[in-house]
């Protein structure tokens, strides 16, 4: 807790095993040399307490400063590891990850010593909105707000929904910055914005995400009409009584949107892996092919939200990215010598950031082709 309260972001991924087996040593170093032997020695002076407890501080001395010491150095490569990918990320090389995916045929292949991030950190390769606290919990209902962008820009575009919707963030977050967009996201883990009531195994998440879309239902998150609404929801987590009621439940919700002028923004969803990928691609960083699943398991549901834009084509546009994802039945845990996941469905902060100039060419594609209102 008091490392957390140090730096917030210190504590994820390795950093967390590492605290973790740091605490264990500590707790069995006091049991062992501490409370046992004052628990169980006939200590008779002042003197003999001072040699146990010099000798146990000895001891936890010798044991645990070289885990902190290791700990610390994990923690330091990983922060240099997620610091260069997003560099790299930022130099929008057309053949570094996602361009690779469009054109693999013209970009030559990135050798498996190159991977971006390092596998081993990839877990750690997350976005803004979860550095910046802008996701409310499956636990929380209520309603978190973010701004980046250009906060008064005339040209507003919203992101709203679960973590597959974070996942497109990074690319938004760009193309806000690169075309002077205000960018503001409503996202809440395990919960799409819907009319419908979205069942969950834990009553406690259930719950909370039906308070959190009777908060959005209200439309006050909107302090003023958004050009563009962004949507976007995992598929195969869909969990609605029906197709029929999930179609319905987003379209419900989206009216309050499309009453105010927006186009609504359907971001079918994302290829996802196994929950094995990172350890595989750690496991076979000289042929990270080995890693790549087939299409099916990549996309094993329905996109019913890709369904109930196509009921509204005058107010609503759907962008894909399989073909980035996937070639032809085979789709890769590593585009372009990026790390496309950081687990089996979010993708990594550098190889969202790559998707940017794709997202940008065809939602400006689909927006051009809307009917005249």
């Amino acid at each position: 807790m008091l490392l957390a309260f140090i730096d917030p972001g210190i504590l994820t991924g390795w950093s967390v095993i590492g605290v973790i087996a740091v605490t264990l040593v500590l707790s069995w170093l006091t049991t062992h040399f501490i409370e046992e032997p004052l628990r169980r020695a006939p200590l008779t002076s002042r003197r003999d307490v001072s040699r146990v407890l010099v000798a146990s501080t000895v001891a936890m001395a010798l044991v645990a400063g070289p885990a902190i010491v290791e700990w610390r150095t994990e923690v330091s490569a990983a922060q240099a590891a997620i610091t260069r990918a997003a560099e790299l990320a930022a130099q929008q090389e057309r053949c570094f990850g996602a361009g690779a995916g469009v054109d693999p045929e013209s970009c030559a292949t990135v050798s498996p010593e190159a991977l971006v991030p390092a596998p081993e950190f990839a877990r750690d390769d997350r976005n803004d909105a979860y550095l910046d606290d802008c996701i409310s919990t499956t636990s929380e209902p209520d309603l978190s707000t973010c701004q980046y962008g250009v906060a008064d820009a005339p040209f507003r575009v919203a992101m709203v929904g679960d973590s597959h919707a974070v996942n497109w963030f990074p690319a938004f977050q760009r193309l806000a910055e690169e075309r002077n967009w205000s960018l503001t996201t409503h996202f809440k883990s395990a919960c799409p914005e819907s009319a419908a009531f979205k069942r969950n195994s834990v009553a406690e998440a259930e719950t909370s995400c039906a308070e959190w879309n009777r908060q959005m239902a209200t439309g006050e998150h909107i302090i003023e009409p958004y050009d563009l609404v962004v949507v976007s929801y995992s598929a195969a987590s869909d969990s609605y009584d029906s197709p029929e009621i999930a179609i319905d439940g987003f379209l419900g919700a989206w009216q309050k949107y499309i009453d105010g002028g927006s186009t609504i923004v359907v971001m079918a969803d994302n290829a996802r892996n196994t929950p094995e990928v990172v350890e595989c691609l750690v496991a076979n960083a000289d042929d990270p092919l080995a890693c790549s699943v087939p299409l099916e398991v990549a996309y094993p549901g329905t996109d019913n939200m890709i369904a109930a834009a196509q009921r509204i084509p005058e107010n609503a546009v759907v962008v894909t990215t399989e073909d980035v994802f996937c070639e032809g039945d085979r789709c890769d845990a590593v585009i372009g010598g990026v790390v496309v996941y950081r687990d089996s469905h979010h993708l990594t902060n550098t190889f969202a950031t790559t998707l940017a100039p794709i997202i940008g060419e065809r939602l400006d594609a689909a927006l051009a082709a809307l009917p005249a209102r």
